[in-house]
């Protein structure tokens, strides 16, 4: 194995490190949250802070779009260059919080008062929680040049300890609520601001320790102009996308209520788990595949694409086949019980999963060619289509669950929009076709169908064993069937030299 490739392995496995310790310790917070909150304030938070939460998911997209400037100018040496990109990235990032502040306080308050569906006595500490949301947005949109600079660096082992600290952070937090008797949803709101606080503080921090790096206080108008662009366009794409999301909760508040929106912050936590599991590597190999993309080496290029490719929907297909026939047992086991319309929520959610695997790979290989425009114009376009379809389904009596089915499909049909324009940004179609399409639908049919006769077979009391039977042949199914002889004698290796140790 290469000393770039040792890289990539060392820094995946301090973010999976990182994912060891986050997975289930958010799930301790989550259950203390539910418990503590009760399901009306539990919704009544999930629905006016789905922005922080749209923010903390999106971080890392946020961070890769400079982080692309930053790789492009580490791979020529230049110090000075990369310390006026971090100086153009904190202006730019501060102007997109001060835009993006005045729009969210201009409408979140006036729907709040006037269209939000919740209890009359709740108004006051929703419009609180609401303006600690508003803080915590504003300190990660500030933290994004700092965190792009980390990984830009390949210093993801401080990366992976920040994550760690802050999820210890906001469960030690979270406990405070077992002791107090004023309003919890007002407290833990600004708790959860304290948290994005204190690991923004870590970030910035961090970054002026690092050698040669300095915020060099020199305006480069070209660099300002072309960076403005690169990130206003990701900028747009992924607020767009997200605020389509956050639509989607309100449309399901004004048809399901604040109970809707407490299934849905469940669906939304799990779901941000396993995307976490899925997308990790992607930090990993980022750095990587924009300097080869920039000096020209597309062989190597592709072989990262499609590598993260395979292997990211290999992931999301072992957890989501082990889960989905098991969704009920799951949540119950969780929470203790199972919310309204959770079950249905959660099982779309598996299937949009599975396609949006791919996204993130898609996603480095439009941002290393600065192809951005294009890519964010797509994704846009086409996933505010379910917007208007949603709300009219469910105006006319069609099933709350109807939203997540729409997400489904919706996602099913920008993939391959992206995937035949991707041929503009370097992606080899063919190499893509055979090395991942054609493998995801091998390993799909015969892991969910494999997996299926387990549930039927197994007892349902005995549900854990028939999640654990059911992860372990899929991850048979991907070793047999998804991948060829020079992956499996890599990985047959990578074990020996475990097990001899």
């Amino acid at each position: 194995m290469n000393e770039k490739n040792k890289r990539i392995v060392k820094n995946t496995f301090f973010l999976y490190l990182r994912l060891f310790v986050i997975i289930p310790l958010s799930f301790i917070t989550s259950r203390i949250c539910f418990n503590e909150l009760g399901v009306n304030d539990f919704g009544i938070y999930g629905l006016v802070a789905g922005l922080v939460v749209m923010f903390s998911n999106l971080r890392v997209a946020f961070a890769s779009a400079t982080q692309r400037y930053y790789n492009a100018i580490i791979v020529k040496d230049n110090n000075i260059a990369l310390n006026h990109a971090l100086f153009t990235s904190i202006i730019i990032h501060f102007v997109l919080a001060i835009i993006l502040v005045g729009i969210i306080e201009t409408f979140g308050l006036w729907y709040i008062s006037n269209k939000m569906v919740l209890p009359m006595e709740r108004i006051s500490a929703a419009k609180i929680a609401f303006q600690t949301v508003v803080a915590s947005t504003v300190l990660i949109i500030l933290t994004i040049p700092f965190e792009a600079m980390i990984i830009a660096c390949e210093k993801l082992s401080y990366y992976s300890y920040v994550a760690i600290m802050e999820v210890v952070l906001k469960l030690s937090l979270v406990l405070l609520l077992v002791f107090v008797d004023s309003d919890k949803l007002i407290l833990y709101s600004f708790l959860m601001m304290c948290s994005s606080l204190i690991t923004s503080l870590m970030m910035i921090i961090y970054v002026l320790r690092i050698k040669n790096v300095r915020v060099i206080t020199v305006f480069d108008k070209l660099l300002f102009k072309n960076m403005l662009s690169f990130a206003s366009w990701n900028f747009l794409g992924n607020i767009s996308y997200s605020l389509v999301n956050e639509g989607l909760n309100i449309i399901l508040n004004i048809f399901g209520g604040v109970v809707a929106n407490a299934a849905r912050s469940i669906v939304c936590q799990i779901r941000s788990v396993i995307n976490q599991m899925i997308t990790t590597p992607s930090t990993a190999i980022m750095p990587q595949a924009t300097q080869n993309y920039v000096i020209g080496n597309y062989k190597r290029f592709n072989e990262l694409i499609c590598a993260f490719s395979k292997f990211s929907f290999s992931v999301a297909l072992a957890i989501v086949s082990s889960m989905i026939f098991y969704i009920s047992d799951i949540i119950k086991l969780w929470l203790g019980n199972v919310p309204q319309y959770s079950v249905s929520f959660l099982a779309f959610t598996l299937l949009w999963i599975l396609i949006r695997s791919f996204h993130s790979s898609l996603d480095i290989v439009y941002k290393s060619s600065g192809l951005v425009k294009r890519y964010q114009l797509i994704a846009v376009s086409v996933s505010v289509i379910n917007l208007p379809l949603s709300y009219f389904e469910l105006k006319y009596g069609f099933p709350l669950y109807f939203i997540f089915l729409n997400q489904f499909v919706v996602e099913l049909i920008l993939w391959g929009i992206l995937v035949y324009n991707a041929r503009h940004s370097g992606l080899d179609i063919i190499m893509y076709r055979n090395r991942v399409i054609y493998s995801a639908v091998i390993l799909s049919i015969f892991s969910l169908v494999l997996n299926w006769g387990v549930y039927k077979l197994m007892p349902s009391s005995l549900y854990l064993v028939g999640i654990f039977v059911s992860f372990i042949i899929s991850i048979f199914v991907i070793y047999i069937l998804g991948l060829n002889e020079q992956e499996k004698i890599l990985v047959n290796s990578y074990i020996k030299k475990h097990i001899r140790k």
